[in-house]
């Protein structure tokens, strides 16, 4: 990075990681108090079990999305950060979602690459984790809810191709992207690299593997709560992930993918339990954002 770049980094480096941070953790508390109502008579239903299998898995989960990340970057960045740093820039991102728009986390990860030049490299490694993210809830949503609705369990033998079919769209999906959105006009640089060399491909792989993996604890954590037809719900709710993600200027999705799940999951729960499903998953996934951004405060993880 030229010395111009780096200066102009700086200032900015003082104080966005921290505010994505706050910001996003103090959206998220608001999150919940939303759906205070709802929540309070979901978590009455849940047994002790329940509560204990369910932490365990967002815990999983939240440690698969750090790795994700770290072999991501590396991918772009060999010389990037240690696991400390991708602990810290999770932490960014899954507490900045909360923030309208979405991006605030993106940049936090950014500027907290500056320090060892890679700023540009990890902003575009973030769009490409999002993507990845988005697919894998999408894919993995549609092979549980054909299986579910189909009755057939066959279908549940496409999982596994749901990796190389994520790493094969990536260069698809960032070219729509920029052609649309204009969006980083070097990602394509900073891609070839990471999906033609040996190396870079074996870390792609893995981040996508991460993802698949982390999508497959969120549909485990909705069978240990969902009563009946857990396949189904399963993939319901992770396509309505999928749509909230797609709509940026909700703060975490918040409203989209409970409206998009309830919508779905009405005709087989009743509308009464779908809302009180939707509204615990939101408890149980909000909470996980949380501790990931609280963990990036720890002094410890601050620092590499």
């Amino acid at each position: 990075m030229s010395p111009d770049a780096k200066s102009s980094v700086t200032p900015v480096r003082r104080w966005l990681p921290t505010l994505a941070l706050w910001v996003g953790i103090a959206a998220a508390v608001a999150t919940l108090i939303v759906y205070r109502a709802e929540l309070h008579e979901a978590s009455a239903a849940v047994s002790a079990l329940q509560w204990v299998l369910a932490l365990a898995l967002l815990l999983a989960r939240w440690l698969l999305l750090v790795a994700s990340w770290h072999w991501l970057l590396r991918g772009f960045a060999p010389g990037a950060g240690g696991w400390r740093a991708s602990l810290r820039q999770t932490g960014y991102l899954l507490a900045g979602k909360y923030v309208p728009g979405k991006v605030f986390g993106i940049l936090a990860r950014g500027v907290d690459s500056a320090a060892a030049g890679h700023v540009r490299q990890a902003w575009t490694a973030s769009v490409l984790d999002q993507i990845l993210t988005f697919a894998a809830a999408v894919l993995v949503g549609l092979v549980l809810w054909a299986s579910a609705a189909s009755g057939q369990a066959r279908w549940l033998l496409a999982l596994p191709l749901v990796i190389p079919v994520l790493v094969l769209s990536i260069p698809l999906a960032l070219g729509a992207a920029r052609r649309l959105a204009g969006l980083m006009p070097r990602a394509t640089r900073w891609l070839t690299p990471a999906v033609a060399a040996p190396g870079a491909r074996r870390n792609l792989l893995a981040a996508a593997g991460c993802q698949v993996a982390q999508t497959l604890l969120v549909a485990l954590l909705i069978m240990v709560l969902a009563p009946h037809d857990r396949i189904g719900l399963a993939g319901a709710y992770l396509v309505s992930l999928a749509g909230g993600m797609a709509l940026l200027v909700l703060p975490g999705g918040i409203g989209a993918r409970e409206g998009l799940f309830v919508s779905i999951a009405a005709g087989t729960l009743g509308t009464t339990a779908a809302v009180l499903l939707a509204a615990l998953l939101r408890l149980l996934l909000t909470l996980g954002d949380l501790i990931a951004g609280l963990v990036a405060m720890w002094p410890r993880i601050v620092r590499d």
